[in-house]
């Protein structure tokens, strides 16, 4: 028996989809498994609790309703995660993702057995997510902790930041904030990329990032209006 401790030690990292498409398809297939489970677990942590499910105006009155929401939502969401479309609009796709150690702690043997001990710390050793010095999509020995999604719009420097899972406060709120901040940098520097090579074709350059944009998932007066009051 195994017991996972709380998450610690994360890595984040931004890839394009174009990147993820160049590899072989299991690797994209899994990772697209992975970010199906993030995100059906927040939403069921989030639905299917009793305070949502009585709540007036409740979305889901049961756990099934939770389900059905979840699959309808994740159909929209999965072309945002698998299709690239810049060739044919100009818009380049990014995912970011952040995997925690995926370190396990042994559950102590029955009573008068000797008890096993993997370390000073009592943890199991973790190997090195890239033991060949390469960058892989999924790292060894990591579990994927959360992942957010954005895009580009080349022509104009626009970035929409379309997803982020899950969603939070404290730690939660920080960790994918710093994840979005990451795509960001890699964005500015795969323009800086793309402009070095039009230049040298003789090619209008593209403009530097200039605009980020999101939605807003609160009420006008419910969420937005209280923390501008707040702050």
């Amino acid at each position: 028996m195994l017991i996972i401790p709380p998450h610690f030690v994360r890595r984040s990292e931004t890839w394009s989809l174009a990147e993820i498409n160049e590899l072989p398809a299991e690797q994209g297939d899994e990772l697209r498994r992975l970010l199906r489970t993030t995100y059906v677990t927040f939403m069921l942590a989030t639905l299917a609790i009793p305070e949502q499910l009585e709540a007036p105006g409740a979305l889901a009155r049961n756990f099934t309703e939770c389900l059905k929401i979840n699959e309808d939502h994740w159909a929209a969401f999965e072309s945002v995660l698998s299709q690239d479309i810049e060739q044919a609009t100009g818009i380049r796709r990014y995912i970011g993702l952040r995997w925690s150690l995926a370190t396990v702690r042994k559950a102590p043997k029955e009573k008068g057995a000797a008890r096993e001990t993997a370390g000073a710390d009592g943890f199991e050793a973790v190997p090195e997510p890239y033991p060949d010095g390469r960058r892989t999509l999924i790292p060894q020995g990591r579990i994927l902790a959360s992942f957010s999604a954005g895009e580009i719009e080349l022509e104009t420097g626009s970035m929409f930041q379309s997803l982020n899972f899950p969603k939070g406060i404290g730690e939660v709120y920080d960790q994918g904030s710093a994840s979005i901040q990451r795509m960001i940098v890699r964005i500015e520097r795969d323009i800086a990329e793309l402009n070095r090579a039009r230049a040298a074709r003789g090619q209008e350059l593209y403009p530097r990032l200039s605009v980020i944009w999101g939605m807003c998932e609160f009420g006008g007066e419910r969420g937005v209006g209280e923390k501008q009051s707040r702050d």
